[in-house]
């Protein structure tokens, strides 16, 4: 089954379901990426409903500012540590952490010491914080996580990981949407083109789920923001919502170099290039 939706009220978007399971091999990173946040959900859940809410916060990049791979990684991990807690453990969403943040005016990736962590006390409701940081070696991303307690800056557990490199997690170090050309237009509701025609798939095959994610049962929905060009072209798409698993890279592949789109365009017909949300939603059927 596959359904497509856009929904320009609340920001233009194009939705798929795949239902159709395709055997696909069990990748080291997402087993480790699992690993992990089972070990972070273990050793940092507290018994108490009021101590219970952990938030995870971007990653930095120790050999430089690359955001969008910190910020990815952080909504794996909390994909993961979500999988995998028990009890009353609450994990925040990572987009709406990130959120909470900005209305404090602090960074995404402010935390780069466990004392740093203390800045939100009192200020946001969540008893820890897991921060972190990651660096990028010849073949492998080195990734280091420390849950600290937000009102005092205490380290209460760690957690480390190491897993390849990968055409998708290495796209994200490219800036989104890339510096070159004219600056497209962002569909949405605040959008002061009120009349534009959204784009529309001509060809979109679907996606497959990776041995690992239907071995976890695992469902729910990627959301990219993706570029497409006034020639109905894919130029480039950012996750601002992942599962893990290897699903993101799955549909960021399919995408990317698979579909093909009819433009988007003005209302006197002429194609422009524009970035619009896409979802992508995987279920087990």
């Amino acid at each position: 089954m596959m359904r497509i939706r856009f929904s320009l009220g609340v920001g233009s978007c194009i939705c798929f379901v795949a239902s159709v399971i395709f055997p696909a091999a069990t990748r080291a990173q997402y087993k480790e990426i699992d690993r992990l946040g089972q070990d972070l959900a273990q050793a940092c859940a507290k018994p108490s409903l009021e101590d219970s809410v952990m938030a995870v916060a971007d990653l930095h990049d120790v050999d430089g500012t690359n955001g969008n791979q910190g910020h990815y990684f952080s909504l794996l991990v909390t994909s993961a540590i979500n999988l995998h807690r028990k009890g009353e453990l609450v994990v925040a969403d990572h987009n709406g952490f990130d959120s909470a943040l900005q209305k404090i005016e602090i960074s995404g990736q402010a935390f780069t010491t466990p004392q740093s962590v203390t800045a939100i006390k009192g200020r946001i409701n969540a008893y820890m914080i897991v921060i972190g940081d990651f660096r990028q070696e010849q073949q492998d991303y080195s990734l280091h996580f420390s849950g600290v307690r937000a009102s005092d800056g205490v380290v209460l557990c760690s957690a480390n990981s190491k897993f390849r490199h990968n055409a998708f997690l290495d796209a994200l170090a490219s800036p989104f949407p890339p510096p070159n050309g004219d600056m497209p237009i962002r569909m949405g509701s605040s959008n002061p083109e009120q009349h534009l025609v959204p784009p529309v798939c001509e060809h979109c095959p679907f996606p497959t789920y990776t041995g690992a994610a239907r071995a976890a049962k695992l469902q729910g929905t990627v959301v990219f923001e993706t570029l497409i060009s006034n020639e109905g072209r894919v130029v480039a798409l950012r996750p601002t919502k992942a599962l893990g698993f290897g699903l993101d890279e799955a549909a960021y592949d399919l995408i990317l170099n698979k579909w093909k789109m009819k433009p988007a365009k003005t209302k006197d017909g002429k194609p422009i290039t524009v970035i619009v949300p896409i979802e992508v939603t995987f279920r087990l059927y």
